[in-house]
């Protein structure tokens, strides 16, 4: 500790202890300001990397979910602003909840992983198998995906009730959707999601079948958290709604999202056919 002249212990004077909480407090300012600024710039870069869904989705609800994101990823070691922006992406790209998500259960061990402190390390694994599992799954352009979102887009209140049956069919109903995506997930992550579902839907008071095969179709599209993902404000009030009979509550949930499915379709295939070699 430097010496303050007149006080032979050594110990800062009152003078220069108030001196240096006014700084540290400048400080701090400074890098609220600083980190809003960053997050601002990543709301705008959701905006400019994803039109589609960014577009359709105010602004304060890209705020919240870049401010979760980040403060995600904050808890898994990640500080640079290289690694924060990705944590974003994979929340976009994957669901705001992908951290958590039994489909990526390869992501948490990643981020859970305490043996390398070094964090554009880290961040680097988790680039390189995201790279990965994107193309093997939904292919080069997203080719993959689009058969599910039209089976659920267009599916009719039998084809639901049909699916959600029983533990087997809920379970054939996400294979037939995605076999690729089935198959990188594995056997034990589409059980938990399709238990998760059924749970759900009797708790909603949705009709059990019917509700489990929504539930089930909605996380395996979009995401583990699409109930309360930022990206779906439509769907979380929708879900939340509970001055609504849990009957009509479904009916709106399946007219809603078949409608947002419709304009996934609609939004990818048009990108498709504008850069036929260009991936999505």
């Amino acid at each position: 500790m430097v010496k303050v002249p007149g006080d032979p212990h050594g110990a800062p004077s009152l003078t220069t202890q108030r001196s240096m909480i006014i700084r540290e407090q400048q400080f701090q300012v400074l890098t609220a300001d600083a980190a809003g600024r960053f997050d601002a710039s990543l709301v705008d870069h959701v905006r400019e990397k994803f039109p589609f869904p960014a577009a359709y989705v105010p602004r304060e609800d890209l705020a919240r979910l870049v401010d979760d994101s980040t403060a995600k990823a904050h808890g898994y070691g990640f500080q640079a602003a290289g690694p924060l922006r990705f944590f974003v992406d994979c929340a976009v790209l994957l669901g705001a909840g992908f951290d958590e998500d039994p489909l990526f259960f390869w992501i948490r061990d990643i981020l859970d992983d305490q043996s390398d402190n070094d964090e554009m390390t880290k961040a680097s694994r988790l680039h390189m198998h995201v790279d990965n599992y994107l193309g093997t799954v939904y292919g080069a352009r997203g080719e993959l995906a689009l058969p599910g979102l039209q089976k659920i887009a267009t599916a009719s209140s039998a084809d639901l009730a049909g699916a959600g049956a029983s533990f087997e069919t809920l379970i054939a109903w996400l294979r037939a959707m995605h076999p690729e995506k089935c198959d990188y997930a594995g056997k034990a992550a589409l059980e938990t999601l399709a238990a998760t579902a059924q749970t759900d839907a009797v708790q909603a008071g949705f009709p059990p079948g019917k509700g489990a095969a929504l539930l089930a179709g909605l996380r395996f599209a979009f995401g583990a958290g699409v109930l309360s993902d930022p990206l779906f404000p439509w769907l979380a009030a929708t879900w939340g709604d509970r001055t609504v009979a849990p009957e009509d509550r479904f009916d709106r949930l399946v007219q809603r999202s078949q409608a947002y499915m419709r304009r996934v379709l609609q939004v990818v295939t048009a990108a498709q056919d504008a850069s036929p070699s260009r991936g999505l």
